[in-house]
């Protein structure tokens, strides 16, 4: 009997989960989004849900002459930018959770006007994990398929167009050109840059939320390696044989040694002849 009730406590708490996660969460992940151009003055005091990245994060609405605002620090304000055009979110930090700009989100609230939605579903787009890598040919030919997704492409920049507050852009990545509208100004670009730009396809347009410029790295320049110099190998400096007398150069030792033994021969031999004839002389 108690293994019974245990099992109808589970599934009947299984049930309860169910049916929250039903309520709470598939609105957000089911509401059909609305691009943020396309709201105007017809959808005050309509429910509208939309889905970008947050540029800005505050904690005030800033002051107008007929929106309702708060002290500092009652509400959170996010900047979301769906490529198309931007709006203030506002919502009470509770529902909120760790969010952070440029983290692509989806809200769902009442619009006030001048660009205000109080929401009361605010949380991560899903969707926008997943993102796309695609050529322009392919957008180009699907532009119905790929309608209001997000994708990312990679190409260079073949015009720029800047004005306060806006950039323009047409990207070619060798399969086609497409025309890419981003809500903000990009300082140092120029025609050749190669970038990736990451947004939502609406047919023949990307409306940007992001664009990066990618360039080399420069190339460090090698440091010439320097050549060691040769040191010359120092020479005894040359000495000259000693002049004899007579300008001539001194005799070898084995000369001296052969004319000194040649000498006391020659001696020798005369004493004796000498000493002969002294003695033929006594005779």
């Amino acid at each position: 009997m108690k293994s019974r009730l245990s099992i109808v406590a589970v599934v009947f708490v299984a049930v309860i989960v169910i049916v929250f996660l039903a309520a709470v969460v598939m609105p957000v992940v089911a509401a059909e989004i609305t691009r943020i151009s396309n709201i105007d003055d017809s959808y005050i005091g309509k429910e509208v849900t939309v889905s970008g990245v947050i540029v800005t994060l505050s904690n005030n609405i800033p002051e107008t002459g007929t929106i309702q605002t708060y002290d500092p620090g009652g509400i959170s304000v996010l900047k979301v930018d769906d490529g198309s055009g931007t709006l203030l979110v506002s919502s009470d930090p509770r529902l909120l959770g760790a969010v952070y700009e440029d983290m692509w989100v989806m809200a769902t609230g009442l619009y006030a006007g001048e660009g205000i939605i109080y929401a009361d579903m605010v949380g991560e787009d899903i969707a926008r994990l997943y993102i796309i890598d695609i050529t322009v040919k392919a957008l180009q030919e699907f532009q119905e398929y790929y309608y209001d997704d997000p994708v990312r492409i990679r190409g260079n920049i073949t015009r720029i167009e800047q004005t306060a507050g806006k950039t323009k852009l047409v990207i070619d990545d060798h399969t086609g050109e497409m025309a890419v509208t981003y809500n903000a100004e990009i300082a140092d670009i120029m025609i050749g840059d190669t970038v990736i730009v990451e947004g939502k396809c609406y047919r023949n347009m990307i409306g940007a939320t992001a664009v990066t410029v990618q360039r080399p790295e420069p190339e460090a320049t090698p440091s010439p390696t320097p050549i060691p110099s040769v040191t010359p190998t120092p020479t005894l400096p040359h000495t000259p044989t000693p002049m004899a007398a007579g300008g001539k150069g001194a005799l070898p030792p084995y000369l001296i040694v052969i004319i000194i033994a040649a000498v006391a021969v020659a001696g020798v031999l005369i004493g004796f002849k000498v000493k002969e004839r002294l003695m033929r002389k006594q005779e």
